[in-house]
């Protein structure tokens, strides 16, 4: 469907098993998830005995009950093709965006460039030296760091987008310390590259106002380490 994502599949005819997610990329409403194997007999892998569960033939996650599996066929006969080659684009697109946006942030940088439609991101390096100049800890980085998902993405106007912590993702070669970072996720067809600039802006402003709060509390913030935090804002 999309030749700008074709070469992500080289070499599939050489996989003996793939999965298909159609609750993520193909916009199904609800979870459902597909494991396909290239010899029919390698599905009885899947199953495994025990002497708790018996007479049960276990499945994989997402595989259980027939909602999926009727929202994946509603949704293909729906959208066909062409609804998916505009929504994936789409989605792409967006992605695309963030990871410029991000790329552009004294405060974060991305991890990777998207293949699809996530972009992991994390602090940046410049800004963690500026957090550890001022007293603060890698431990007391990523507590901060690790307490935004309770306390800021719970938060978020569902639908545009997705923003998640994710653990252990940033590796320091320093301090041989994996800081967590964040991870976009860019969903819903309506969403725009404005709601996907609000979103990084929001995080970005968010992460400075708690760690100068921080900062404050260890320094009494000097004069001359507000004049450096000052280009960050």
């Amino acid at each position: 469907m999309l030749s700008r994502a074709r070469h992500y599949f080289d070499g599939i005819s050489e996989a003996d098993s793939i999965t298909v997610d159609p609750h993520k990329l193909l916009y199904v409403p609800y979870s459902a998830g597909a494991f396909i194997v290239k010899n029919s007999a390698d599905h009885d892998l899947l199953h495994s005995d025990s002497r708790y569960i018996r007479g049960l033939a276990p499945t994989p996650e997402g595989s259980r009950g027939s909602g999926g599996v009727i929202s994946t066929y509603a949704t293909i006969r729906l959208l066909g093709k062409e609804g998916f080659r505009v929504l994936i684009n789409h989605t792409l697109d967006l992605a695309e965006y963030a990871y410029r946006k991000i790329s552009e942030s004294k405060v974060l940088r991305p991890l990777h460039k998207p293949q699809l439609n996530t972009v992991l991101m994390a602090l940046s390096c410049e800004f963690k030296d500026y957090l550890r100049g001022n007293g603060l800890r890698n431990e007391q980085i990523e507590k901060i760091i690790c307490d935004m998902e309770e306390t800021y993405f719970d938060v978020m106007e569902p639908g545009k987008y997705y923003l998640a912590v994710n653990r252990s993702v940033d590796e320091d070669p320093d301090s041989d310390f994996a800081f967590s970072g964040f991870r976009y996720i860019g969903v819903h067809p309506y969403t725009t590259e404005e709601d996907v600039r609000n979103a990084l802006d929001d995080l970005e402003n968010t992460l400075k106002e708690r760690f100068t709060e921080v900062i404050k509390s260890i320094n009494h913030i000097s004069s001359g380490a507000q004049d450096y935090y000052t280009a960050f804002c």
